[in-house]
């Protein structure tokens, strides 16, 4: 992964909440990390339906209505 034309490592910057199996997956030196994505994201991603529907905004409209605040 680049950011800004330089090399970083990945897990520094993606989200690591969406991990189910963080204990055999995350290394130890980004457990805080994961913690950290987990406590900031504002919905479970564990259960999420992603993309359901037919179309682009009929996905968009099930996606709203079944997250949307």
């Amino acid at each position: 992964m680049y950011r800004y034309g330089l090399p970083v490592d990945p897990l520094t910057v993606l989200d690591l909440s969406a991990v189910t199996d963080r204990e055999n997956v995350i290394p130890d030196e980004y457990r805080l990390k994961y913690l950290n994505d987990h406590i900031l994201r504002p919905i479970n991603v564990i259960d999420l339906k992603f993309a359901e529907g037919r179309t682009v905004n009929e996905r968009s409209q099930n996606f709203l209505s079944a997250y949307a605040q």
